[in-house]
């Protein structure tokens, strides 16, 4: 599994990293240096790392990170307003690494190498940190380097305006649930059926097939045929 910050990014959709994850499978996590001077094991960026949940240790980790995180009251963390002031998400991480060194360091896989494969200036993975500038700023370098990866992705040129909010992805989302609904009630007739409803919900949402291809697949079944039917029968009859 890798893990990612809001602030990282893929930055190589062309990176083979199935490939370069099972050559590691015996470790237990990959993680690049903090940058911190002296370098030590443990002193880890955790904005973007990979856990190997197939591995007794990468597990332990996942477990007590999230344990140590979900020990905080939900509360405390709403009213934080300043990253750090109630728990050090990082500095969580480094204790439970230190604290479990003799069975985590032997199976912990230190990504210093050039080029890094994550981190700041990773070649498959990049973060933009609170260090490279305010959250617009952020923001802004997000937008271009999502937008220069995948730039040349199916010959498509993709603009930052097309990167979807999530304020969009709720619009998006309202509005693949509504034409879902109204392929029943208007095209069908009937109330939908809860499991039928929910799979062409899925699939709208998730760009998996289109309004027009719904509403063709919609029309060319039997029960719409039978429906369509039953209605010429009573106009003849009227």
């Amino acid at each position: 599994m890798i893990y990612l910050d809001a602030d990282a990014y893929v930055a190589d959709v062309d990176f083979k990293i199935a490939e370069y994850l099972s050559e590691k499978n015996q470790y237990a996590m990959i993680a690049a240096g903090s940058g911190l001077e002296p370098p030590r094991w443990w002193d880890i960026n955790n904005g973007v790392f990979a856990i190997n949940l197939g591995h007794p240790q990468g597990r332990m980790i996942a477990e007590l990170w999230n344990a140590a995180l979900m020990d905080v009251p939900e509360d405390e963390l709403n009213a934080e307003e300043k990253w750090g002031d109630v728990i050090d998400d990082q500095a969580a991480l480094h204790k439970i690494l230190r604290d479990n060194e003799s069975e985590i360091e032997p199976v912990f896989f230190r990504d210093d190498a050039y080029p890094r494969v994550f981190n700041w200036y990773g070649s498959f993975i990049r973060q933009y940190v609170r260090e490279t500038g305010d959250l617009d700023k952020r923001l802004s370098a997000l937008k271009e380097g999502v937008q220069e990866a995948l730039a040349g992705v199916a010959s498509l040129e993709v603009s930052a305006d097309l990167i979807e909010t999530a304020e969009h992805r709720a619009i998006r989302y309202q509005i693949c649930d509504e034409v879902a609904d109204a392929i029943y009630r208007g095209i069908l007739n009937r109330e939908p059926d809860e499991g039928g409803l929910e799979a062409v919900k899925h699939k709208l949402r998730h760009k998996i097939t289109t309004f027009e291809n719904e509403f063709k697949s919609c029309i060319s079944s039997r029960e719409f045929e039978t429906r369509f039917d039953e209605i010429l029968h009573r106009a003849r009859q009227s």
